[in-house]
């Protein structure tokens, strides 16, 4: 059996490599030998928001924000949609009074729209994944930085937690391809 050289560069992943390996016995943080560290998985997004809406999210100090894109297929959203318009237009027709009616008739318009963009305009839904690294020397510097980082993201209406027991995977989704 003949061994494939791979073209690295030795001194970078020297330098960049943990220093005493990976512990992933703890479900709220990995111990990298040299420091510690956990994710902040982003699970919740504002309901409005703006252009540059994660430009907050990906200026936090002292992390590594990673925003993994997934293209997902259109015919599940078109029938989730359809169906979606189908009970909220049975609840229309059952609505006691009018102000429940313009309710109701507020959630059908942009569900229609976006039904035609996607069977017309071509229009693409993706599924998007938010994770914020937190890194430090000790175990209480971190729990301090990802309860600062946490109520950061909270005060731009968004949702997180660190997922218990996700570690690794979290980790090595920072080099694998989303999917």
């Amino acid at each position: 059996m003949k061994l494939k050289k791979l073209d690295l560069d030795q001194h970078f992943v020297f330098k960049t490599q943990p220093a005493g390996g990976i512990d992933t016995r703890n479900e709220l943080y990995l111990n990298m030998g040299d420091h510690y560290m956990t994710t902040i998985h982003i699970f919740d997004i504002p309901e409005e928001f703006s252009d540059f809406w994660l430009t907050g999210i990906t200026e936090i100090a002292g992390v590594t924000t990673t925003v993994d894109t997934v293209n997902n297929t259109k015919a599940d959203f078109v029938d989730n949609i359809a169906e979606a318009i189908t009970e909220l237009t049975v609840q229309l027709d059952h609505a006691k009074n009018i102000a429940d009616s313009d309710e109701i008739q507020n959630e059908i318009d942009p569900l229609r729209s976006l039904s035609l963009a996607l069977r017309k305009d071509g229009e693409v839904i993706r599924q998007t994944c938010i994770r914020v690294y937190c890194y430090a020397a000790t175990r209480d510097q971190l729990e301090r930085k990802v309860n600062e980082v946490v109520k950061q993201i909270r005060k731009m209406s968004f949702k997180a937690s660190v997922f218990l027991g996700e570690g690794m995977e979290e980790y090595q989704a920072m080099f694998l391809p989303a999917g």
